[in-house]
């Protein structure tokens, strides 16, 4: 563990005048940086270099420490993600592909483990995600990931074990629609994850049912950051992106009017449709058919008999104009007494 009295002497000089509680805020940031290498214990702790050394090394970097102080949240280009050594990591088997690369089981110290091949092209696209992933990992329902490792001059992306099959998409595909019930409890875990995200002043970009994941034990884990920014930095754009993706955005991100959380409000919206209706918006539309209906404010229909309180909550988040969604936060208000 790192040594909090330090960390919080540090944090009071970068800023004498700050107040109890932003002081815990930044504290909390701030240790995270500080342990990053940590979450991978046992695997990366150097046994010869003590806690206290290894923080006064990385606190050392005067600028990271700086721009930590000077801003309410923390940019994830500011951290740079865990380097696993090789020799940890055991690859064990074949297990799937995903639009990313192929994916393998393995383990690090007795602790299963995915691992997924990420290539060379948009690796740096890939990299980030992981880090954002890392920023926001005290959220039960996010995915986390560990760091990056290199097996035979291969790049791999090492994040907790899941199901590769056991995506909620997968998952409707066999049973083609979920019971009210547990579409709203999903729909819940879900939007605390993206309320969580979004308190990070980060925007996920691409919310679908294809990357939420269903654990052994039922747990709902969120993924695919892929495309996700910060307001710190210019858009992310993701070269392979496939087109048909669209028909999860909002109508003025396909105008061309930029991401916003109001863009994942829209998409959640679908999501939380997908999850009673097993079917992707607009599934018999061309692309750029399915573009024109949402621009010119057509949605999808809902099944007779839907419970009304659920469907009420899926048009307030496909309201055409972003200023009127609710956010994320006045979402999980709704789903918890839905």
């Amino acid at each position: 563990m790192c040594d909090s009295g330090l960390v919080i002497r540090l944090l009071m000089a970068f800023n004498a005048d700050m107040k109890y509680q932003e002081l815990m805020d930044k504290m909390n940031q701030l240790m995270w940086v500080l342990c990053i290498e940590a979450i991978c214990l046992p695997v990366s702790t150097q046994q010869d270099v003590s806690p206290t050394e290894r923080l006064n090394k990385l606190i050392s970097k005067s600028d990271l420490a700086r721009k930590i102080g000077e801003s309410n949240k923390l940019d994830p280009d500011l951290i740079q993600l865990v380097t696993i050594p090789s020799r940890k990591v055991c690859i064990k088997n074949y297990i799937g592909e995903s639009a990313l690369g192929k994916i393998y089981d393995g383990e690090i110290a007795g602790r299963k483990i995915n691992l997924r091949d990420i290539g060379d092209h948009e690796i740096s696209n890939i990299k980030r995600a992981a880090i954002i992933s890392n920023v926001i990992r005290h959220c039960d329902y996010i995915l986390r990931i560990y760091g990056v490792c290199e097996l035979n001059g291969c790049n791999y992306i090492v994040s907790e074990y899941v199901s590769h099959t056991n995506t909620l998409r997968n998952i409707l595909n066999t049973n083609k629609q979920l019971s009210i019930r547990r579409a709203v409890e999903y729909s819940l875990c879900i939007a605390q994850a993206l309320e969580y995200i979004h308190k990070c002043n980060i925007i996920h970009k691409d919310i679908r049912t294809n990357n939420v994941y269903l654990t052994s034990d039922g747990y709902i884990k969120l993924t695919g950051f892929e495309m996700s920014r910060s307001k710190f930095n210019p858009t992310v754009r993701f070269a392979n992106m496939d087109s048909f993706v669209k028909k999860w955005w909002a109508p003025e991100k396909l105008l061309g009017k930029g991401d916003s959380f109001a863009c994942d409000v829209y998409s959640f919206g679908n999501l939380m449709w997908e999850l009673i209706t097993g079917d992707v918006p607009f599934a018999n539309y061309m692309t750029n058919e399915a573009t024109y209906k949402i621009i010119s404010g057509q949605r999808e229909t809902f099944p007779q008999n839907t419970f009304q309180p659920y469907v009420d909550i899926i048009i307030k988040c496909w309201n055409h104009n972003p200023n009127q969604r609710p956010s994320m936060s006045e979402l999980t208000e709704m789903l918890e007494r839905c």
